[in-house]
């Protein structure tokens, strides 16, 4: 039996059976994953005829861009994708008049983070605003007329027609003062070439600018 023992043990492990083995779970991501959601967003300021918006926003460190999001109207419509960037600044162009805000949201790979709050919202106006010039006339006295601000049965102190010293008398008269008869006040103008209910150097510019030429 001495002799037989270790041939007896080696056919045993000769013998034993191999195993192979799988670990399976959930993968946690784990805190501080998903990207955070970018701040300090900021639009540019439309004038009349422009047509586009540029917004502006903070960095996100150690992600991939940011997805843009156009609203428009109330704050209650939708959010639509306009853009992905991995700039800081988007400019939105071909608008049409109405109300615009914007959110952006950082990604990263297939992880986003929530989207920032709305801008507060943007107006585009396409319409641009009548200038202060002579559109459409010569130039001169005695010459047609097309001053926006302006018709040609405005009253005025001087020769019905002609911008001359009797126009710069009114005008020094009431410096300063809010008036409410435009021109007959010597409010020959304003912001955007209207009267703005003010005599101050904007009229002083337009009447020396126009200076013996026809209203």
């Amino acid at each position: 039996m001495k002799k037989a023992l270790p041939i007896i043990i080696a056919l045993m492990f000769m013998a034993a059976p191999a195993y192979a083995y799988q670990i399976t779970g959930t993968l946690s991501t784990g805190p501080g994953v998903t990207p955070a959601i970018p701040t300090g967003l900021k639009t540019s300021s439309p004038v009349p005829g422009d047509t586009s918006i540029t917004i502006h926003w903070d960095s996100v460190a150690s992600v991939g861009g940011y997805h843009l999001y156009r609203i428009v109207g109330a704050s209650t419509t939708p959010a639509v994708l306009i853009a992905s960037t991995t700039s800081t600044s988007y400019t939105d162009t071909g608008l049409s008049d109405g109300v615009y805000s914007y959110q952006v949201e950082s990604y990263l790979a297939t992880l986003t983070s929530a989207k920032s709050a709305p801008t507060a919202p943007v107006t585009i106006s396409t319409a641009v605003a009548p200038s202060d010039g002579n559109s459409g006339s010569t130039g001169s006295a005695g010459g047609t007329s097309g001053y926006t601000s302006f018709t040609t049965t405005t009253a005025t102190t001087t020769v019905p027609g002609v911008f001359n010293i009797l126009d710069f008398n009114t005008l020094v008269t009431h410096w300063g003062q809010h008036v409410t008869g435009g021109a007959t006040d010597g409010d020959f103008t304003g912001v955007g070439g209207v009267p703005d209910g003010v005599v101050n150097i904007l009229d002083f510019n337009f009447l020396i600018t126009h200076w013996n030429q026809t209203k």
